[in-house]
C-alpha cells in the first residue's frame, strides 16, 4: 500500500515527531511505500528520512491543499493525518483517497472543529482514536471510530538503567536528596498547566526542602510562560535546575539523554489540563519512573499501580469550545509526599515498567494490519 503519513517531521524530538519516526520505520518495513508530510520541522524544501521522501508542509492557510498535492504526487492509497484535525477543511479531502485521521483528543466533550471534521465532511474520512478517552468523546459525538491505537514506545530503549546511582550523581543529585522531573513542550501558557505543577512542588519543597526539580523544557517562549519568572515568583530558584536551554533549542537531546534523564528521577511530574494521548508518562514508566498525572482525559489510562492521579476542576477552553481540567495544586503537593514517603522502592519501580510494556510499539504494532485494511474498504 501506498501510504501518505501527514505530520510533524520524524526528526522532531516532539510527541508527533516520535510517533512519526517509530511508525513511518514499522508500515516501511511490513512492506508499504511510505512517504511522509510534514507540517512542522521541515519547512522549504523536500528531503529524504531513512530511505522515506519527506514532502515539506509549511504552516500557513490551507495547509489541506498542500496535503492534497503531496497525496497525487506519492500516488497514495491512504492518507494517515496525525495531527490537529480542527484547523483542516475536511472538504479538501474529499475524494477517492480514503483519509484516515488519528485524533489527538485533549477535551470533554469533542472540540467544535475536530466534531465537524469528522461529522460534516466527505465519507472517505474515518477517524481512528489514539485513547479510551477519545474513543468516548468521538462515540458521544455520534462517530464510531475505526480502532483505538494507542501511542507507542520502544520499552528496549526506555528501560531501567542498573547505573541509576551514577546517573544520579551525574545531575548533581545528592544523597537524601528527592529528584522531581518535568518534561514537556513549553509552546502555550494554559494546556501543561506548567505554573501549577510548578506551584504544587513549590508548597511540597517548603516541607522538604531535599527535593529538587528538573524542569526539561525552554524556559522562555514568546506566547508562552516566562518559566524562570514564574519560578521566581514561587521563591524557589534555588531548587530548580532547567535543561541546557542552548541543547534544548538546538534539538540536540537524544533519546538516550533522556532515558538518563527518567532514570535520575525519583517521580515525574504530568499533570496537565488534558492530553491526546501522554507520552512522557509511559517513557518515565518504562524506566521504572511513577508519574503524578491528572484525573482526566488520558490520566486514568495512563496510570500504572505506583503512580498517582490528582483531582482536577474544569476550565473552559474558548479556543475549542470545549473544557479542559485544572490540576489541584494541593493535591500534586500531597502527590509529591505520597511518593516521597514511599521512597526509592525496588518494587515500585519494577510495577511502573511492568505496566509501561503494554505500550511497547512490538505489541502495539500488528494492529496496524486490520485497521489500514479497515481504513482502505
Amino acid at each position: 500500500m501506498r501510504i501518505l503519513w501527514h505530520s510533524t517531521a520524524p526528526w522532531q524530538p516532539t510527541g508527533y515527531g516520535t510517533q512519526t519516526a517509530l511508525w513511518s520505520r514499522w508500515l516501511r518495513d511490513q512492506g508499504h511505500d511510505v512517504a511522509l508530510s510534514a507540517y512542522y520541522g521541515s519547512q522549504g524544501r523536500t528531503t529524504e528520512w531513512e530511505g522515506m521522501t519527506v514532502y515539506a508542509s509549511p504552516m500557513e492557510a490551507n495547509p489541506d491543499a498542500i496535503v492534497m498535492g503531496h497525496a497525487r504526487r506519492h500516488r497514495a492509497d491512504l492518507i494517515i493525518l496525525l495531527c490537529d484535525v480542527w484547523i483542516l477543511d475536511p472538504w479538501r479531502f474529499d475524494g477517492p483517497t480514503p483519509v484516515l485521521a488519528w485524533i489527538p483528543i485533549d477535551v470533554t466533550p469533542l472540540s467544535i472543529g475536530d466534531t465537524n471534521f469528522v461529522t460534516q465532511g466527505p465519507p472517505n474520512i474515518r477517524a481512528l482514536a489514539m485513547s479510551a478517552h477519545g474513543a468516548e468523546q468521538l462515540a458521544a459525538a455520534g462517530v464510531k471510530p475505526l480502532s483505538i491505537l494507542p501511542h507507542g514506545i520502544d520499552t528496549q530503549v526506555f528501560a531501567p538503567d542498573p547505573r541509576r546511582g551514577e546517573l544520579r550523581a551525574a545531575f548533581g543529585i545528592t544523597s537524601g536528596q528527592f529528584a522531581v522531573g518535568m518534561n514537556f513542550n513549553n509552546i502555550d501558557p494554559y494546556r501543561k498547566a506548567a505554573a501549577e505543577q510548578l506551584r504544587g512542588f513549590a508548597e511540597f519543597h517548603r516541607r522538604r526542602p531535599e527535593s529538587v526539580l528538573f524542569v526539561h523544557s525552554m524556559a522562555q517562549v514568546r506566547g508562552s510562560l516566562d518559566l524562570e519568572t514564574v519560578v521566581r515568583t514561587l521563591g524557589i530558584v534555588d531548587a530548580v535546575r532547567f535543561c541546557d536551554q542552548y541543547r534544548m533549542r538546538a534539538g540536540d537531546y537524544s533519546e538516550a539523554d533522556m532515558v538518563r534523564w527518567y532514570n535520575a528521577m525519583d517521580v515525574v511530574l504530568n499533570a496537565t489540563r488534558g492530553e491526546g494521548f501522554g507520552i512522557p508518562a509511559i517513557e518515565a514508566q518504562a524506566c521504572g519512573t511513577p508519574v503524578i498525572l491528572s484525573r482526566n482525559t488520558t490520566g486514568p489510562q495512563l496510570c500504572g499501580s505506583s503512580s498517582l492521579l490528582v483531582d482536577t476542576v474544569p476550565m473552559y477552553n474558548p479556543s475549542h469550545n470545549s473544557w479542559w481540567s485544572t490540576p489541584i495544586v494541593s493535591q500534586i503537593s500531597k502527590a509529591l509526599a505520597s511518593i516521597r514517603l514511599a521512597g526509592t522502592n525496588p518494587t515500585a519501580r519494577r510495577k511502573a515498567r511492568d505496566f509501561a510494556l503494554q505500550y511497547d510499539y512490538r505489541r502495539i504494532g500488528p494492529a496496524w494490519t486490520e485497521i489500514l485494511s479497515a481504513a482502505v474498504e
